[in-house]
Formats: structure tokens, C-alpha cells, sequence
């Protein structure tokens, strides 16, 4: 089961808010709780807040068991810009980005799930070869274009030699 709690308009750049939210993703609760403890920034307290109230709503609303938790699912989106002006010089005025962002935490029980080892099953192994197929026709037409491009040139250089060749002779 999953449990979600959500953050929007979040006063920070999405930028920044990501670095912290990469180096807790994928992790269990316990650890995150951790890793945002020792973190000086401002990302972390409020992404401790969010993850405090996801694991929360994980006892309260789904039933779930709030140990053996582990962060299913973290995004930073961005949200809207708050855009302000601040005078400069000669009248002018520059405009001042307050950027935001929203965040979706999910949280879910049981273990965490590993990349998935074995055989690649035929659909997976057709579509790597089709694109491996159209990588090669795309390099082909261009290398073909190219070519054909000199040849042209090169005829017309040809040709207008040959008449400027038989101007100087009637002359």
C-alpha cells in the first residue's frame, strides 16, 4: 500500500530542492529521517516535515505499519514564478524570479523493489532492435545527402569551367 503526502508552493527553486530530494530517494523512512537530520539547508528541514506527515498518513488514514516504510516516490515539481521589479538605473526596472515548487512524497511498505534481473522478454529485444534499425537508416540518408551535395558542386564547378574555358578560346 501507498501512502502520499504533498507540498505545494514550496518557496525554493525545484534545482535545489532536487539535490537533497536525490540523496533520499529509494531509502527507508529511518534512514531518510537521518540523512535530512544532519542536512544544513533549507530543503531538508521541509522535506523532513513531508516525509513526517506521509509517514503519518501511511498509520492514520491507510492502516499500514509505520516501520519498514521506504520512500516509494519523491518528485520536485516547479510551480508557479512569482515575478517582482526592483528599480535600476535610467529609469529602468529588472524583473526578480521568486521561483516554487511542489512535492509529492509517497511512501509504501514492504520491500524496497530492485531492478529486475533475467532474460529480456521478445517485445523488449524487438524494440532495441528496431531502434538500433532506424539509427543505422538515419546515418545512412545523411552520409548519402552529404555525398550527393559534393557531386553537384562538383559538376557545376565541372561545367562552368568548361564554359569559361571555351569564352577565353572564341576570344
Amino acid at each position: 500500500m501507498n501512502a502520499i503526502a504533498k507540498l505545494k508552493f514550496f518557496r525554493m527553486s525545484p534545482r535545489r530542492a532536487r539535490l537533497v530530494a536525490d540523496a533520499i530517494r529509494g531509502k527507508g523512512v529511518e534512514e531518510a529521517m537521518q540523512i535530512l537530520e544532519f542536512m544544513d539547508n533549507k530543503p531538508s528541514i521541509v522535506l523532513k516535515k513531508v516525509l513526517k506527515s506521509a509517514v503519518a498518513n501511511a498509520g492514520n488514514k491507510e492502516g499500514m505499519d509505520t516501520e519498514g516504510l521506504y520512500i516509494s516516490k519523491l518528485l520536485i515539481n516547479a510551480g508557479p514564478v512569482y515575478k517582482r521589479h526592483m528599480p535600476r538605473a535610467m529609469g529602468r526596472a529588472t524583473v526578480i524570479r521568486k521561483t516554487t515548487s511542489h512535492v509529492d512524497l509517497t511512501v509504501a511498505d514492504g520491500a524496497k523493489p530492485g531492478k529486475r534481473k533475467g532474460k529480456k522478454t521478445s517485445s523488449v529485444k524487438a524494440k532495441e532492435s528496431s531502434k538500433k534499425v532506424s539509427l543505422k537508416k538515419k546515418t545512412v540518408k545523411k552520409k548519402k545527402s552529404v555525398s550527393e551535395k559534393k557531386q553537384k558542386v562538383t559538376k557545376k564547378t565541372k561545367s562552368e569551367n568548361k564554359q569559361k574555358s571555351k569564352k577565353t578560346e572564341d576570344k
